[in-house]
């Protein structure tokens, strides 16, 4: 097994471990990303500045309808990625009503 500086993902009896270089750490997923993050069919998503490998995390992705602009309280998973404390919070501020009352914000931080 060799790393290398991009995202890879190597399978093991039900566990997935992947190395991110840029972040530089381990992510180790018993299940499958999009189960863990709650991402269920035919759920309205919105992904805020995800890294170019982002969907190489995803083995399983059910359907799901991404939306680019979101109308008030109409997305069920919001994932947004930001790397300093000034564009989460001005990012969270404006993608916050964009969530149902059952909805949920993920935000990924280096």
């Amino acid at each position: 097994m060799s790393w290398s500086n991009s995202p890879t993902s190597y399978s093991y009896l039900s566990i997935t471990f992947i190395k991110n270089s840029n972040y530089g750490h381990f992510w180790i997923f018993r299940h499958a990303l999009s189960q863990k993050l709650g991402i269920k069919e035919g759920c309205s998503v919105v992904l805020a500045n995800i890294p170019s490998h982002y969907v190489l995390f995803f083995e399983d992705m059910p359907e799901v309808n991404f939306v680019v602009k979101p109308a008030k309280k109409s997305s069920d998973f919001i994932h947004l990625f930001c790397t300093n404390k000034i564009d989460f919070e001005k990012q969270s501020l404006e993608l916050k009503p964009a969530l149902k009352m059952t909805g949920m914000l993920w935000v990924s931080l280096p």
